[in-house]
């Protein structure tokens, strides 16, 4: 938190009041220009062609664009802010196309030293915050080569001083902050740390306010195949959901370069992950066993603990596994110790790595028992170097189609997919041209789904039972990881549709199949996925939807490793095999 005042419930009713009574957008900007002079005094405001000349011949005489300059050390560099009169949906898509331009404009001006810029859409009470990308290896950006990914929203009308403060100064100012590491991380959030205790707290109310039972025994039936018998309990599952939420926080902190959200709605939009597919990064963050946290006040509350700790934290920048040493803390340590489960250093993995892919950054490697990612996140740092002479999307695109991980510790596969995305880092993902999807799947990489297969109106599928219903998926899609996100995602957004009222018609889910996965299907497989979205319908008015969408987009992805071979398998215990 900076030492800049804190402003009072009458200095922001006045300012909302006044804000609320202009109607132009240069009198919208000078009034937030004078409430931000006065409330952060460390900040040069102004008018953005005074900041920046290169800017004046652009603005064609318009005095309704800001930038904030802040302290050299200030959070993710310059915030650009276009004022419009009102944030309806017209005008919020002019102000994103005015904030590309102006991007466009200092980022060609800047070429390889493009400063990080934070963009604000805003009436003057509504904000709406985006982290601009581009392909880094274009020297010249026009606007429509600029993406505007939302991280973050605010209305300064429904929030209470205290919030619309914090909301304020996060990006107006920063302290100097610390680097995350695996010992500062196990200081700060480990067992019986201050921050465990506040959120397990939270976290334990929230649970005896609205257990959910359907979750609890899918989470426990997780385990025992893990472990090879019950271990589950309350207070593990606590744990484990404690954990997941760090992992949540600390992912979607490290992908918008160091935002942390403030708003409930925001909060909950990134512990059931709808915040990264709004950014097409699908199978990364979703609702799982433990995004019941975003349903209660009191689960919300558990997570703003622990972002007042990320706070501190510059997150824009992960360079290593620093929730490894808390997985093995938070997860039952007799248990793991007992079945001889341990993990690998970090420099052993690189070593392995090293050995494994020769440097030869083609070959492709799986690890099947990935835990919380050591050998994945080693493998994508090693491929990135040798690939470095490669434009940046090509680089993404080689190592999402060659590395991948599995893992029936529901757990480990949330903070292994936060390492992966780490490890590519924001150069790659700032480069990606389309939908992208995290290869880490929990499931079962031993003993295959085959035996659930059976014939439906003629087509071989899979099936599982969801609290007494039946879920299919045809066979030929499940063996397609990627189908079979897309086709599970249709399923889902239809069956809400019908849940809405919504008459259900097989033409019109099969038009949404043509248009979401965008790949040819047959009618009797449509038919079978349309069963399956009507029965989703029925979980959904019955509120015991979401876990099994989970599990149907997971549970045959471990497929692929037998219709594809991988010229390496690495894993714990240390060693690796190489199929010639």
């Amino acid at each position: 938190m900076s030492n800049a005042p804190y402003f009072s419930g009458e200095d922001l009713g006045k300012y909302l009041e006044n804000v609320s009574k202009a109607n132009s957008e240069a009198s919208k900007s000078y009034l937030f220009l004078e409430f931000t002079r006065n409330v952060f005094k460390q900040v040069n405001v102004d008018y953005s062609e005074k900041l920046y000349p290169i800017l004046e011949k652009h603005l064609k005489g318009k005095a309704k664009s800001l930038i904030v300059k802040g302290r050299l050390d200030a959070m993710l560099g310059n915030l650009i802010i276009e004022f419009k009169k009102s944030l309806d949906d017209k005008s919020r898509e002019e102000a994103e196309s005015e904030l590309r331009r102006y991007v466009s404009i200092l980022w060609t001006q800047q070429r390889e030293h493009r400063v990080q810029y934070v963009t604000l859409a805003t009436d003057g009470i509504k904000f709406v915050c985006y982290r601009p990308r581009a392909d880094p290896s274009e020297a010249e950006v026009i606007p429509d080569d600029i993406f505007l990914d939302e991280i973050d929203k605010i209305n300064l009308q429904e929030t209470d001083p205290g919030s619309a403060f914090v909301w304020l100064d996060r990006y107006m100012l920063a302290e100097t902050k610390r680097q995350p590491t695996t010992e500062a991380f196990s200081s700060e959030f480990g067992l019986n740390q201050p921050a465990f205790k506040d959120a397990e707290t939270s976290l334990k109310q929230a649970w005896n306010e609205n257990k959910e039972t359907v979750i609890y025994d899918q989470w426990a039936s997780s385990l025992r195949i893990v472990y090879g018998s019950s271990v589950d309990s309350e207070d593990l599952f606590i744990k484990h959901t404690y954990l997941d939420t760090l992992a949540k926080l600390l992912a979607y902190s490290s992908f918008s370069g160091g935002a942390l959200p403030v708003s409930r709605e925001q909060i909950s939009e990134i512990l059931e992950g709808r915040i990264f597919e709004k950014w097409n990064v699908h199978n990364f963050l979703e609702e799982d066993f433990f995004s019941w946290v975003a349903r209660t006040a009191s689960g919300i509350e558990a997570a703003r603990v622990l972002l007042d700790r990320l706070a501190s934290y510059d997150l824009s920048s992960v360079d290593e596994d620093i929730l490894k040493s808390l997985y093995q803390e938070l997860v039952d340590p007799n248990t793991r110790h007992d079945l001889g489960e341990y993990y690998t250093p970090d420099w052993l993995a690189e070593l392995i790595i090293d050995k494994v892919l020769n440097n030869d950054p083609d070959k492709s490697v799986l690890d099947p028992a990935c835990g919380s990612g050591t050998f994945l996140a080693a493998c994508i740092r090693r491929k990135k170097q040798l690939l470095k002479n490669k434009k940046p999307f090509q680089q993404l695109e080689a190592i999402l189609s060659s590395v991948r991980g599995v893992d029936v510790h529901p757990l480990a596969v949330i903070l292994a997919r936060t390492n992966f995305l780490s490890a590519l880092g924001t150069d790659l993902l700032s480069a990606r041209q389309g939908p992208i999807s995290v290869p880490v799947y929990l499931a079962d990489s031993i003993r295959l789904p085959e035996s659930d297969v059976t014939l439906h109106d003629g087509v071989e599928s899979f099936r599982i039972y969801a609290d007494k219903e039946i879920l299919r998926i045809p066979v030929n899609v499940a063996k397609n990881p990627d189908l079979t996100d897309k086709v599970v995602e249709t399923i889902k957004e239809y069956a809400r549709m019908i849940a809405q009222g919504n008459k259900p018609k097989l033409d019109d889910f099969k038009n949404l199949v043509i248009q979401k996965v965008d790949t040819e299907m047959d009618l009797k497989e449509v038919s079978v996925l349309f069963n399956s979205a009507e029965t989703m319908a029925k979980l959904i008015e019955l509120k015991k939807d979401t876990i099994w969408v989970f599990i149907l987009r997971n549970i045959y992805k471990p497929l692929f490793l037998r219709d594809r071979k991988f010229d390496a398998v690495v894993g714990n215990p240390p060693g690796y095999h190489i199929d010639m």
